[in-house]
């Protein structure tokens, strides 16, 4: 079950940044992942990158005052991953956007991301101390 619907209609899970391991374990499948890049969180790992691209996470958006960093360490993990995603078709797409642009980011993640119409999933916002952020994504 959803946290909250965006106006758009879209299912949006709101997790506390440690849950990222439990929601990519979940039948629910986290098709864009909205990560809070304000410090590299120890949960912001390779393999658990890897295992939520393996569930089916097709987009990747960092915000945040590291959210560059967090992009280019996501990229790299796709990288690595070329040829899973492309024995499997998949494209994994990544972009970022600084605390300052959480309007732009939320916009982004809300209507710019792709989510296919038949599976069972959503938006994931792995948001942990950001109280704007956390706010952004509620009132969505």
């Amino acid at each position: 079950m959803p946290d909250y619907i965006s106006n758009n209609g879209r299912s949006i899970k709101l997790e506390n940044c440690d849950a990222f391991a439990e929601v990519i374990s979940r039948k629910w499948v986290p098709f864009a992942v909205l990560l809070e890049a304000n410090h590299f969180h120890k949960v912001y790992t390779k393999e658990l990158i890897e295992a939520s691209i393996k569930a089916g996470t097709v987009n990747f958006v960092c915000v945040g005052d590291i959210a560059e960093e967090i992009h280019d360490f996501l990229d790299d993990v796709i990288v690595e991953n070329e040829e899973f995603l492309e024995s499997n078709r998949i494209t994994v797409l990544t972009t970022y956007f600084s605390r300052s642009d959480i309007e732009e980011a939320m916009h982004y993640f809300l209507y710019l991301t792709e989510i296919p119409d038949n599976v069972d999933g959503g938006l994931l916002a792995l948001v942990g101390g950001d109280k704007q952020l956390k706010e952004a994504i509620k009132t969505a």
